[in-house]
């Protein structure tokens, strides 16, 4: 996870199924906050992140993401109801293109996401529990 007062990017998790995320778009979301900012990025994932269920393929693929904050929503969360800031995220390669759609608050981080895969699949996630940070001593 990176935060700073420029970005927030986090990775997802990567095991089993879930490798699938490795060729989405990231949660990641840049300065300033607000509808209409637009960014890139570009990066290569080897071929041990390929596999059969979705895409298979030999050597590096080279992704290409395009980012917009696209909107202001207010939606439930277990922090109650909150504006995020609702960001679209678009991969594309060789194998296809894929799309992430999530939801950031400047307070609580990356509350919800939804990953559109590859091979069709929605993957849903969302903060269901939360703790309070302990300074460290």
């Amino acid at each position: 996870m990176v935060e700073n007062k420029v970005n927030v990017w986090l990775h997802p998790f990567r095991l089993g199924y879930f490798k699938i995320l490795e060729t989405r778009p990231f949660p990641y979301i840049r300065e300033p906050y607000k509808v209409g900012n637009k960014w890139n990025w570009k990066m290569s994932v080897g071929e041990n992140w390929s596999d059969e269920r979705w895409s298979k393929w030999h050597g590096s693929i080279d992704i290409t993401y395009q980012y917009e904050i696209i909107k202001i929503e207010k939606i439930n969360t277990i922090f109650g109801e909150i504006d995020c800031y609702v960001r679209e995220g678009i991969a594309e390669s060789s194998i296809g293109k894929t799309k992430l759609i999530s939801y950031f608050h400047e307070k609580y981080g990356f509350i919800k996401y939804e990953f559109h895969a590859i091979d069709g699949t929605i993957i849903l996630m969302e903060v269901t529990e939360a703790y309070e940070k302990v300074p460290l001593k």
